[in-house]
């Protein structure tokens, strides 16, 4: 999606947290060269600080997070995506996202559909 997007003014925040056996350890560099493209940066979460994050503001407004889905209380929130308009701040509480999804595959046509050219 990144390729076919190549002027697109975006900004891409991965972030990788242990979640399956094979997670529990920073990603090699061969798991971040998966997405070479200088709009994203990368992050490692092994406390998955983010994910409890997700989660505190998806129990207070789930529509604003996950639409119709809702979370576990012991949910771990990952392959996950948000859309965010140009100038959003985030402040305490993860923002209202133009578009969140989950998994990454199953949304990424919506996600593209989001996106600037």
């Amino acid at each position: 999606m990144l390729q076919e997007k190549r002027s697109a003014p975006v900004r891409v925040f991965v972030v990788w947290e242990p979640v399956i056996l094979s997670d529990w350890n920073a990603p090699t560099r061969k798991a971040l060269s998966r997405i070479p493209d200088s709009r994203v940066a990368q992050f490692w979460d092994k406390k998955r600080s983010l994910s409890e994050k997700i989660r505190e503001t998806a129990r207070a407004a789930p529509q604003h997070i996950l639409g119709q889905k809702r979370l576990k209380d012991d949910s771990i929130v990952w392959d996950f995506v948000a859309v965010y308009p140009p100038g959003i701040k985030w402040d305490r509480s993860f923002p209202e996202a133009k578009f969140a999804g989950a998994p990454v595959v199953d949304a990424i046509a919506e996600v593209r559909n989001n996106l600037p050219d």
